[in-house]
């Protein structure tokens, strides 16, 4: 669970995709093909979970804080600095077997939940991201082929032609700018 911090990317990579279809004169058809709904879902579902979770590790560390300062037990108040710590830093905290009092541990038992749901839909977020980006390339692809494509794109941005083309290619191809503007001429 350590760095639960660490975003998915946003669903700026998306835009960009949609912008690139559009600038090189795709139908609107191709376009609505290259969304990804699910993709969208879970990552609501992932920054909406993390937002309750760094809520929950707000709230859980001021409660341990009070805790802290009104313990006289030497060893109660080291676990307890050490479950603050370990919130604090983004980890999933072990409860002491003894000590504390029962809504610290029914706290820390929803704290802990909901650590593993995060660790959860971030794990579906990756293979969701990774079936819509595999499904995006085949269809971009296949887009490639698209002659009224290749010329719009070109014709608007050299260095997007490219780098798409790179990208999906099995071997990228490096073009001067002039040869690659020669290609869609012919």
């Amino acid at each position: 669970m350590s760095g639960h911090n660490q975003s998915p990317p946003r669903r700026a990579a998306s835009a960009d995709l949609l912008g690139i279809c559009r600038l090189g004169a795709l139908p609107f058809a191709c376009v609505h093909d290259l969304r990804v709904p699910a993709v969208a879902r879970t990552l609501d579902l992932v920054h909406d979970t993390g937002a309750r979770l760094d809520s929950a590790r707000v709230t859980l560390s001021g409660q341990l804080f009070t805790q802290v300062g009104g313990t006289a037990d030497p060893a109660l108040r080291s676990q307890l600095l050490q479950l603050r710590r370990d919130i604090h830093n983004g980890r999933v905290p072990r409860l002491p077997s003894t000590g504390l009092p029962p809504h610290l541990r029914a706290a820390l038992r929803e704290y802990s939940s909901l650590c593993a749901a995060y660790a959860a839909l971030r794990q579906q977020w990756t293979v969701c991201w990774a079936t819509a980006r595999a499904h995006s390339r085949t269809l971009l692809k296949g887009y490639l082929a698209n002659d009224a494509f290749r010329r719009g794109l070109v014709l608007s941005s050299t260095s997007q032609w490219r780098l798409l083309r790179g990208s999906l290619c099995s071997r990228p191809t490096t073009h001067r700018r002039s040869s690659a503007q020669r290609s869609v001429a012919t």
